[in-house]
């Protein structure tokens, strides 16, 4: 079957090409026709021969604010998660367990951390058919010079299972972090059911492809919405109304009814604020010459809740989900969406990759380059010592030691305009993706290690920060190493552990910023993201302490496959005809799709795992 389908393709193709070819000229009305058509039967062949996924794409109309009509492909929630149950159910729960099972798990576990969620009061007699989903959307850089506006849905659960014989040293970690750091769990914890237990072992979403993964609603030129933010909007409206649907209604499959809940919306916090809930508190109006609440989740900004306030247990956590952070007459679109009553705005989830990767990360990595130029790190007899040759030189040696470690950075130079530094009065931070930050920290940990362990007598006033640098250094890539390392669920040890980490780094980092301006020497700057960071760990203390057996990896939320996702869209989006690009979009997606699940499923089948 799948030999005739190829020589069916190859001949097909073959005959529309003749019409256009070179050899072959064919100028009739007819033939002209063909050529114009042949993307349009192409994909008709592929549908035909089961190449492509079965799903409705469908058309909503749009008045653009210059009177123009335009049409803008989408997919619904529902249709997607329908097609997905029915043919491929292992993409939206990975584990080994049957689906039933995995799904009451996860929900048994997320109780214990999250009981308002509305999905127990409606579906509390039937949770292993109510599938738990996330929204992501972004921009990327699409047609001609704008932007390209895209959104998916995915599944909490992700494509594989860790092995029971897997263990962690969590436990034996935790003796090396002061007691009084520790969460106090103490208290009784929530008995762990069989369904529980199995969806313990199941992945975070993190791994695998992301067209496996993330599934695309709409994609949207931006010279289409630039001028008409409505488009964007309308579009949202739709989700919102299909994701109510899934909740109250669910979709019949097989004569069994699953349902979906929407447990969080991702998304940087440009999207965030001003796209998908038009936040009227947020980190874009951080005041200046006054103290404005500027955290959407509480009032950290007042003078009454400072920001950096970095405790284990901070003032501003008295002010969370008490005002709501956005305008009463202008409420999200996802407010219509079943969640939580007494907090929706924790629908809207800060996450580690923003937060750190590209976030405080930059700062570390670019201050941190800085200041090791200002201590001569990398000068050379007879050579410049102006900030550009010292960049320079360092470089070269971050590239021998990337080629050592089989690295593949895709910066390709250190700058005053990459570490955005102009004049020296600028704290330095990276323009760097989110990859290269965490080697550019990698890089500075080894550099550190090899100047205190022969520091000389020109230095030795700047040993305290240098060993705090490579300590806030060290705890942030280990956060991120027992995240990679851990599934969906985490027990307590391991919760305890990924806590104190954080909270390392977040202190840390404000230490070595009130160093600097102590010593008048830009570098290390506050910014809102360190806030971001400590709600990461003040949420994960919180469940600790209610009493939950196991808690949320936050990779859970991180939106790093989701960016690939988006940029792989984007990229796609460059490469097809305007007028139909929604629907060309789609339809390749489809197809991408398609063959990637083939793979994964005969790669599980060859492993024995049940598809």
């Amino acid at each position: 079957m799948k030999r005739s389908a190829q020589m069916h393709f190859s001949g097909r193709t073959t005959g529309l090409g003749a019409g256009v070819g070179e050899n072959n000229e064919d100028t009739t009305e007819e033939g002209l026709r063909k050529a114009n058509n042949a993307e349009r039967d192409l994909h008709r062949m592929f549908a035909r021969n089961h190449l492509s996924l079965p799903i409705p794409i469908k058309t909503l109309g749009h008045t653009l604010s210059n009177g123009q009509k335009v049409s803008i492909e989408y997919v619904d929630p529902s249709d997607w998660l329908y097609t997905l149950l029915l043919k491929y159910p292992r993409l939206l729960a990975g584990g080994f367990s049957s689906i039933t099972d995995q799904l009451a798990g996860f929900w048994g576990l997320y109780r214990q951390s999250h009981p308002g969620h509305e999905v127990f009061r409606f579906h509390n007699g039937h949770l292993g058919q109510v599938l738990p989903i996330m929204f992501f959307g972004d921009e990327g850089r699409g047609p001609r010079r704008a932007g390209y506006m895209a959104a998916t849905i995915e599944s909490c659960l992700g494509l594989s299972e860790v092995s029971p014989k897997s263990k962690c040293d969590c436990q034996k970690y935790l003796s090396k972090f002061p007691e009084h750091w520790i969460p106090n769990c103490d208290g009784p914890t929530a008995e762990v059911t069989d369904q529980m237990w199995c969806a313990s072992r199941v992945a975070t979403n993190y791994s695998g492809n992301s067209y496996l993964t993330r599934f695309l609603l709409f994609g949207i030129p931006g010279y289409l919405y630039d001028k008409t933010p409505s488009v964007v909007q309308r579009h949202l409206e739709k989700v919102s109304n299909n994701l109510v649907e899934l909740f109250h209604q669910g979709v019949l499959v097989q004569g069994i009814r699953y349902y979906a809940a929407l447990v969080a919306s991702k998304g940087d916090m440009k999207f965030q604020a001003f796209v998908v809930a038009q936040l009227t508190r947020s980190y874009a109006n951080l005041g200046q010459s006054r103290a404005l609440a500027a955290c959407s989740i509480c009032l950290a900004g007042k003078e009454e809740f400072p920001m950096e306030d970095c405790g284990h247990e901070p003032k501003w956590a008295e002010s969370m989900f008490v005002e709501r952070p956005w305008a009463a007459d202008n409420p999200p679109a996802f407010n219509d969406v079943p969640f939580d009553p007494m907090c929706p705005e924790s629908l809207y989830k800060v996450d580690c990759f923003h937060a750190w990767k590209v976030g405080m990360g930059r700062d570390v990595a670019g201050s941190g380059l800085v200041f090791l130029c200002d201590l001569g790190v990398w000068d050379l007899p007879e050579e410049s010592r102006a900030i550009d040759a010292r960049l320079s030189r360092a470089h070269r040696e971050f590239t021998l030691w990337a080629s050592a470690e089989g690295k593949s950075p895709a910066l390709r130079s250190f700058t005053k305009s990459y570490l955005n530094c102009a004049t020296r009065a600028e704290s330095a931070w990276s323009n760097s993706k989110g990859s290269d930050t965490m080697l550019i920290c990698q890089f500075l940990k080894w550099r550190i290690y090899i100047l205190l362990s022969n520091l000389d007598d020109s230095m030795a006033g700047y040993t305290a920060d240098l060993e705090l640098l490579q300590q806030v250094i060290t705890h942030a890539l280990l956060m991120f190493e027992i995240s990679y390392q851990h599934p969906l669920w985490m027990s307590k040890p391991c919760g305890q552990r990924l806590y104190c980490h954080i909270m390392i780094v977040v202190r840390g980092y404000k230490k070595l910023a009130a160093s600097f301006v102590q010593r008048g020497v830009s570098g290390f700057r506050l910014k809102p993201k360190l806030h971001c960071m400590h709600h990461l760990a003040y949420d994960l203390k919180c469940a600790l302490q209610s009493g939950s057996s196991h808690v949320l990896n936050w990779l859970c939320f991180a939106c790093e496959m989701n960016e690939d996702h988006i940029g792989h869209t984007a990229r796609l989006s460059r490469k097809l005809a305007t007028k139909t690009l929604s629907l060309r979009l789609m339809q390749r997606l489809f197809l991408k799709t398609r063959a990637l699940s083939r793979r994964h499923f005969q790669a599980r089948r060859k492993k024995g795992h049940p598809c």
